[in-house]
């Protein structure tokens, strides 16, 4: 028996049971899964026929009061078996019977291992879970413009082969864990607009978020990711290393290249994201020797040697991934029995302009005592660190806030 004859002999009957058992499968899986919501499916006309779900909102009933509609039949991800239902380039309608298409469901076109193009519409706003994974033979995947994307599910792309590149709109905000994961060939990512949020489930070490996104089963692929000056959301990685606690809506990319770019397109120059780093300047000789009484648990943590304790470390890190010391908690006005009260530093923007900020922030007779400084870089690899003059923040890429005792 031929190696192709084979295939159809084992694949073929398990992919007709599959089949028949799925078709058992939609309207069950709807009622349980998104109640109370009111769904109908169906199948576009023309060549390839995609599954479709319509959708009616929560008080509307019947398939004449659907809002919308998610392509892929609605039902568990499926395994990941040999999906021959479509091939080539595949086209994702924007309306179907006049109404937008929002999502493309969990599994949708999971294993599609003939499809080679996708073609995105500007009406999707949520990519599911494994919708494209396992598609081995996947080399393109473009996003009409206007794209309203938002959000990306997990392992939505994982184990797409051939993918070498993709482009992500400006409203991407959410992405998933193992989104990339085993993307052995991709070299290029970009987001145009700020860092998405990294959705990893209880994770609190988030040195390791990068990894969870785009490891490749254990090590990790050396690939560019691009990003336009003045967006903001990840820490550099360039820093080694986060606080303890580090907020949810940041993440951190590991032993990847950036470029960041001037516009949607034009390279500028190696740099990386803007991101906001601390230091906390100076020693332990300016420590009052009553700062301690305020805080209960202090010698029990520390040990009743004043001078001792100063240099002990308190378990917290600075967000270049540096130890820090007792003293130095005096100094940025924090607790040091409290890990999670980290001085921090925050970057927003305000009309593509860098505004830097930063916690705790000290009464005015305290904050007197202690000098804050911003200093700035345009690129992470060459120049130094130099302080920003005022105004001028929109001229650096990089910030870092130091403070210090007068």
């Amino acid at each position: 028996m031929s190696k192709e004859n084979l295939k159809r002999g084992i694949i073929q009957p398990m992919r007709n049971v599959f089949a028949k058992t799925l078709a058992l499968l939609p309207l069950a899986a709807a009622a349980m899964t998104y109640p109370p919501y009111e769904i109908y499916t169906g199948t576009t006309s023309g060549s390839p026929q995609l599954n479709y779900t319509k959708v009616c909102d929560p008080g509307r009933t019947g398939e004449a009061s659907a809002s919308y509609v998610m392509m892929g039949s609605h039902y568990p991800a499926r395994p990941a078996l040999v999906n021959t239902a479509y091939e080539g380039k595949v086209t994702i309608p924007a309306y179907i019977g006049g109404l937008p298409v929002r999502r493309i469901n969990d599994a949708a076109f999971i294993a599609c291992q003939k499809i080679t193009d996708v073609e995105i519409p500007a009406t999707v706003r949520e990519i599911g879970a494994r919708a494209f994974s396992d598609c081995w033979n996947l080399t393109n995947v473009t996003f009409a413009a206007g794209s309203g994307l938002a959000t990306i599910g997990d392992g939505a792309f994982t184990n797409c082969i051939s993918l070498a590149s993709i482009k992500f709109p400006k409203t991407l905000s959410r992405l998933g864990a193992g989104c990339f994961q085993g993307c052995a060939q991709l070299t290029d990512v970009h987001f145009l607009g700020n860092a998405p949020r990294l959705v990893v489930p209880e994770v609190t070490d988030k040195s390791v978020l990068g990894e969870m996104i785009f490891r490749n089963y254990g090590y990790y692929e050396r690939f560019k990711v691009h990003i336009n000056k003045n967006t903001y959301g990840w820490i550099s990685p360039y820093e080694k290393g986060v606080p303890e606690k580090w907020p949810v809506d940041f993440g951190y990319m590991q032993a990847h290249e950036t470029v960041a770019e001037d516009g949607d397109e034009a390279p500028a120059e190696a740099t990386g994201f803007v991101v906001v780093i601390t230091e906390i300047a100076g020693g332990s000789t300016a420590v009052p020797d009553s700062w301690p009484s305020r805080f209960p648990s202090y010698t029990a943590r520390f040990g009743s040697d004043f001078a001792a304790s100063l240099t002990k470390p308190t378990g917290k890190k600075d967000a270049a991934g540096n130890a820090l010391q007792v003293w130095q908690d005096y100094v940025a006005g924090t607790d040091p029995t409290d890990v999670n009260d980290v001085f921090r530093a925050t970057i927003d923007m305000s009309g593509g302009t860098p505004v830097v900020s930063w916690t705790p922030v000290l009464p005015a007779a305290e904050a007197a005592k202690r000098t804050y400084t911003i200093f700035g870089r345009k690129s992470l690899l060459s120049g130094d660190w130099t302080a920003v003059p005022s105004g001028q923040e929109a001229d650096y890429n990089f910030f870092k806030v130091r403070v210090s005792m007068k």
